[in-house]
């Protein structure tokens, strides 16, 4: 089970309800620069690429895994090798399988007002997309090539005493993303 503020020592083996997801958005009591936290970033299927954009960071922060304290760097935990940096990427990485079965694009909208005008969760996604990134379309033509023919995809992200760098937590959203307009369509 998930224990939401608490770094996560064993793997979620069920979807979040949505209490916990909720609580997830609430602000932390520990302060960013001292925290670990949790993001969704728009990204390419390979790893070694930083993340494209920001699609939404979570507002909760937790504390580091033990022994760890801030400041830190990502390249100090990267020298402890694989065993340690598991300890901060499964943090998210299982706040990521509690809400990947959630993540339904033809859902309704996360927000009320939008949901009652008959949005959905994808046209939540494409409208970050569209007024945040700039991108209203996806795919899109740029530079005689087509970007994204098969939609874009996101995953989850770990930062660490506010580091510039987010960690990938090597997982991806199975079903790219696609928009047309800043609204959701199938790709």
């Amino acid at each position: 089970m998930l224990v939401v503020g608490a770094a996560v020592s064993q793997e979620v083996t069920k979807p979040l309800t949505k209490e916990e997801i909720k609580a997830l958005s609430a602000k932390g009591d520990i302060p960013v620069s001292k925290a670990l936290r949790c993001g969704l970033f728009f990204a390419e299927d390979d790893f070694k690429k930083p993340p494209l954009n920001t699609m939404f960071v979570f507002n909760r922060t937790m504390p580091l895994p033990s022994p760890w304290s801030c400041p830190t760097t990502n390249k100090r935990i990267f020298r402890k090798g694989k065993d340690e940096l598991k300890k901060f990427i499964d943090v998210c990485k299982n706040i990521w399988l509690g809400i990947e079965s959630h993540i339904v694009y033809t859902k309704g909208s996360i927000y009320k007002d939008r949901k009652a005008k008959g949005l959905t969760l994808g046209d939540d996604i494409c409208i970050v997309l569209k007024d945040t990134h700039k991108v209203p379309d996806v795919p899109f033509q740029k530079g005689g090539r087509t970007w994204y023919q098969n939609g874009l995809k996101f995953g989850m992200f770990t930062n660490i005493c506010e580091n510039k760098k987010w960690i990938d937590n090597r997982v991806r959203i199975k079903e790219g993303i696609c928009c047309k307009d800043g609204r959701h369509i199938p790709c």
